[in-house]
């Protein structure tokens, strides 16, 4: 799923660049999708991305801390 390789994607890149120098063409490059992609699935650009990848983190947390 496109939601789910962008932040994949997104990770990557913030973990490489830092979170303040990943652009969103990064996101989307790392991703294979084009810009418009990411802002039609995450119309508020990188803080809606950043702020995705990190509840999807916490998620896996919790799922790790659950089994």
């Amino acid at each position: 799923m496109a939601r789910d390789r962008l932040l994949d994607a997104a990770e990557a890149c913030f973990e490489r660049s830092g979170i303040s120098k990943t652009t969103v063409e990064d996101i989307a490059r790392e991703a294979g999708v084009s810009r418009a992609t990411v802002y039609r699935l995450y119309p508020g650009g990188k803080a809606a991305i950043s702020q995705a990848a990190a509840v999807a983190d916490v998620q896996r947390l919790v799922d790790l801390l659950e089994h």
